[in-house]
């Protein structure tokens, strides 16, 4: 067995699904001679029989072929598997997004419709509310019309009465003058006849005292004596005839006084009627105007047509950015890893250089056929270390 072999036997212990501290310990005697076996890689100056690079050189090639193989197909299943994510999720984001566009138009269409149904209802209640206004406004213009017809009566009834008061006045006041002229002419009658007694009985009386013969102071006392009694009579029958007519002016005026203030009564109560009338005229306009603002009151306001209810936007669709095309890497060449040695024979490479190169082709080979790659690598860098550290 030569020196290569022995390094060989001593990685195919390392295969092995244990965790890489529990395999070093448990081959610790294999690197033993493996080491060993370097050593006297070491040591050897010069010929020899040393390893067939070709054949190492093949095994480096292969396993770093398979190598960039794998990396190569990992890397296209990453790819493929990330573009179907992204693929998938770009699906069911406009799934998502469509059903909430088609959900928010819905409720557009609803809350449009409503809207529209409210504001034909607003505008049905408008129409109503104008014809009851309209109709309300011609009631208190027919109520006012008639309460100005039954005051306009009112009034000319008490117009007519006040002049047939004034005409009953009036006759009853040319009755009471003619009542009092009456009275006047017969009193003065009265006297006129009285005056003509005396005076009869004033001429029979001195034609008695003449009869009788007689003069002398008794005869002339009999004479004044009936002259004195005429007198007397006749200052007395006229004292009562300028009483009559006193008493009779005073009547006239009072009669006159009395048709004065019926007549000013009379102007005073034709202005009061026309206050009156004025009064009411104005109180049933006031009372029309009061009925129609209560009407304007209960009038509703015209409505305003609503603000259309603005279009939902579109749901934003999020970028999803598929990852760049994998490129894959050089490939390997043959013999890049192996070179001539620092010391030694011609074209050796050192032991350490030997033991590093063989682990990692042993590695590649071991992830290429199998097994945890994480355990077995890390226990070939765990040897790795070791054998390197044993050589330093």
């Amino acid at each position: 067995m030569d020196k290569f072999e022995q390094f060989g036997e001593a990685m195919v212990v390392l295969d092995t699904l244990l965790p890489p501290g529990v395999a070093f310990r448990k081959n610790c005697m294999g690197l033993n001679k493996a080491l060993m076996g370097m050593e006297m890689q070491k040591d050897d100056g010069g010929g020899g029989d040393g390893p067939d690079w070709d054949e190492v050189a093949d095994l480096q090639y292969e396993a770093a072929t398979n190598q960039d193989n794998d990396q190569w197909a990992a890397v296209q299943r990453d790819y493929n598997q990330s573009v179907l994510i992204n693929t998938a999720k770009r699906h069911n984001e406009e799934t998502a997004a469509r059903w909430k566009d088609q959900t928010a138009i819905r409720q557009w269409d609803y809350q449009t419709q409503m809207q529209e149904a409210q504001y034909n209802a607003q505008v049905k209640a408008y129409n109503r509310s104008e014809k009851f206004y309209e109709a309300q406004i011609g009631y208190n213009r027919k109520a006012a019309d008639m309460a100005y017809e039954q005051e306009a009566a009112v009034t000319k009834e008490r117009y007519f009465g006040l002049a047939y008061q004034g005409a009953g006045q009036e006759l009853a006041t040319d009755m009471k003058r003619a009542e009092s002229g009456m009275k006047l002419q017969s009193s003065r009658a009265e006297g006129a006849f009285a005056l003509q007694n005396l005076m009869v009985k004033q001429v029979q009386g001195e034609g008695k005292a003449r009869a009788r013969g007689r003069v002398g102071r008794s005869a002339n006392k009999q004479y004044q004596s009936v002259v004195a009694e005429a007198g007397r009579a006749t200052a007395q029958l006229k004292s009562q005839l300028l009483a009559t007519d006193q008493q009779y002016n005073q009547a006239r005026y009072g009669i006159e006084a009395e048709r004065s203030l019926q007549k000013e009564q009379h102007e005073q109560s034709k202005l009061s009627i026309g206050e009156a009338y004025t009064r009411a005229t104005k109180k049933i306009g006031l009372d029309e105007y009061g009925a129609n603002l209560k009407a304007d009151a209960s009038r509703m306001m015209k409505p305003s047509p609503p603000i259309p209810i603005p279009k939902p936007l579109e749901t934003p669709r999020s970028i999803l950015v598929d990852s760049m095309l994998p490129v894959r890497n050089s490939a390997p060449v043959w013999g890049s890893g192996m070179g001539p040695a620092g010391g030694g024979g011609g074209g050796q490479m050192s032991g350490g250089q030997i033991a590093m190169s063989a682990i990692g082709t042993a590695g590649s080979a071991i992830a290429t056929f199998g097994g945890p790659p994480g355990a077995i690598v890390g226990g070939i860098m765990m040897v790795g270390s070791a054998i390197g550290s044993a050589l330093m």
